[in-house]
């Protein structure tokens, strides 16, 4: 089949903000707040297409698509939308934009449409900003632990990625593009998406999270070449130790164990393997401070072979945000290995 068929053809799969659908639905009209005590459901599949589609060879003799911010993109393995466009000259608390630059956010949502197969995709390898003098720009990585940044990784079928893209631009940068390059060993029907950054779309089409792989208990385990972890408790706190969460958040403190079955040492990273996802498939980074403050807290030391390590991590959400996922990337390089959780 010809790749460019493929491009919008994503409605027998995904859900779409405003459209009938099944149940409740997480937070689709805004991305600006967490939900709350929503909870997700399939959703019966909807035709969307792509209107404002040009194709053709790029440079290099690429194969190329040009899709339109607010409406969802994709093929039979991934659906993107482009949901927001803002500037700014600060990121959280620390990071600022350099003098005679400022950032501009891209509020992205990535879904695995696909029923079978574990996609990888990357925001920082996979994206670029380009101004009208063909000057690209790379995701600013900024450490947000605010459930705002988008993240690498894996992403199991049905599962969705959102967050935000920060590039660090010229204040007189023009004729803005978002770039995606595909490399040739993806399943990607496209080697190349453009998406024009503009105005930020009014009401912006969405993709909706509703995993169709086993989704495990606290209490379950989940092995992966050897590594068996489970987690063991999820508490619900508003302090920890002299750490508190603020007015309208609270802590998710995850209690889990991993056991070493192999005959090597193993290392996991908390902060490029483990995550916390609502229902809208925000990712929350662990809280460092809060975490600093347990008694057992996880460190990215090895495990030794044979040998079970019990121990947690904290994250901070919204208060009351309902559903809760924690989930795990066992191996970055590697594919069909990340398991999730249901922890509320």
């Amino acid at each position: 089949m010809n790749r460019r068929a493929y491009l919008g053809l994503v409605g027998t799969t995904v859900g779409l903000s405003g459209c009938t659908g099944g149940g409740d639905q997480p937070r689709t009209n805004t991305d600006t707040t967490e939900p709350r005590t929503q909870d997700p459901n399939p959703q019966t599949a909807v035709e969307a297409t792509v209107d404002n589609v040009s194709e053709g060879s790029g440079e290099y003799g690429l194969d190329v698509a040009e899709a339109t911010a607010g409406e969802v993109f994709g093929d039979e393995t991934l659906a993107m939308v482009v949901r927001s466009i803002e500037r700014a000259s600060r990121i959280g608390s620390f990071k600022r934009a350099d003098d005679g630059k400022v950032f501009l956010k891209v509020r992205l949502a990535v879904k695995n449409v696909t029923s079978d197969q574990y996609l990888a995709f990357s925001g920082k390898s996979q994206t670029r900003v380009v101004d009208a003098e063909k000057q690209a720009y790379q995701q600013t990585q900024t450490f947000d632990q605010s459930g705002k940044q988008f993240t690498a990784g894996q992403l199991v079928p049905g599962e969705v990625s959102r967050g935000d893209l920060a590039y660090e631009i010229p204040e007189d940068a023009s004729d803005l593009k978002l770039r995606f390059d595909f490399l040739a060993s993806d399943p990607f029907s496209y080697d190349r998406v453009v998406v024009p950054l503009g105005d930020s779309p009014n009401s912006p089409e969405d993709v909706i999270q509703n995993f169709q792989i086993d989704v495990a208990s606290p209490g379950e385990a989940i092995e992966f070449d050897g590594i068996s972890v489970t987690v063991n408790s999820v508490d619900i706190a508003g302090n920890v130790g002299s750490a508190n969460a603020g007015d309208g958040k609270e802590y998710a403190i995850v209690d889990f164990s991993v056991e070493n079955k192999t005959d090597e040492q193993q290392q996991l990273s908390s902060l490029l393997q483990m995550w916390l996802k609502d229902g809208a498939g925000f990712p929350y980074s662990q809280d460092i401070i809060a975490t600093s403050q347990l008694s057992e807290p996880f460190e990215d030391d090895y495990i030794d072979s044979r040998d079970t390590q019990r121990s947690k991590l904290v994250y901070k959400v919204a208060e009351g945000t309902v559903p809760l996922y924690w989930t795990l990337d066992f191996d970055l390089m590697k594919k069909a290995d990340k398991g999730i959780w249901k922890v509320r």
